[in-house]
């Protein structure tokens, strides 16, 4: 367990600065990945409306169209099961990028106080 007295002032910011660093994030992953299935379910509904356009009776036209919705229902609900996960849509949007920021920090941190201890001697 790490010793809350020990963590320094700037370990502390960079701690509160990365929890709100991955609040917002984390919404904008779900977002990205409900746009994403949203995006090809819209897709494969209009290749519905353009395959039976041509067809002049109403009535067979919609119990056309009617299956092709429920076609594309199946195939969106296939692509979600198959497709990225929730959780990868959120690593890749915060937890990645969050990473990134921990080691350039820590590598600029020590890069700091190697040029800083060179001043010293």
């Amino acid at each position: 367990m790490i010793d809350m007295k020990k963590i320094s002032g700037w370990m502390r910011l960079w701690i509160v600065l990365s929890i709100l660093f991955i609040i917002p994030t984390s919404f904008f992953g779900i977002r990205e990945r409900n746009l994403t299935y949203s995006d090809y379910y819209i897709s494969h509904l209009e290749t519905c409306k353009d395959d039976i356009k041509y067809i002049k009776d109403e009535k067979e036209y919609r119990i056309r169209y009617d299956q092709c919705v429920v076609e594309v229902n199946n195939k969106t609900d296939e692509y979600m099961k198959n497709g990225n996960s929730l959780s990868t849509f959120i690593g890749v949007f915060s937890v990645l990028p969050l990473m990134l920021i921990w080691i350039l920090g820590f590598i600029s941190h020590q890069v700091y106080k190697w040029i800083k201890k060179g001043f010293k001697e």
